[in-house]
């Protein structure tokens, strides 16, 4: 399943301490994301908030649509995340199109 893979990516984002949890760790983190990665059941304004800081730092960003961010980072109530680093942004950005079928 492809779930797993993005999962995999994830948890190597988290163990190399690569990520950003939480919506106000986003705005007041010393890293900038290369990719921030929103959940459906944030509520529209602070997902507007998110959108509109990422497109002025110019910094890539997904919302989520049928998977809980959540469950592919195993942590309870998790709503956003940032990824810091490179090439793991890229990949996982590229396992999120591939999920939505858009390759």
């Amino acid at each position: 399943m492809k779930e797993s893979k993005l999962k995999t990516y994830i948890g190597f984002a988290i163990k190399s301490n690569n990520i950003v949890f939480g919506y106000d760790k986003l705005f007041e983190n010393k890293k900038t994301p290369k990719l921030v990665i929103v959940c459906s059941s944030l509520n529209d304004k602070n997902t507007n908030k998110i959108i509109d800081f990422c497109s002025s730092q110019n910094i890539r960003y997904y919302k989520l649509n049928e998977i809980l961010l959540s469950d592919l980072t195993s942590r309870n109530n998790c709503k956003c995340i940032g990824v810091c680093d490179d090439n793991l942004s890229n990949v996982i950005c590229n396992e999120l199109e591939l999920l939505n079928g858009k390759q």
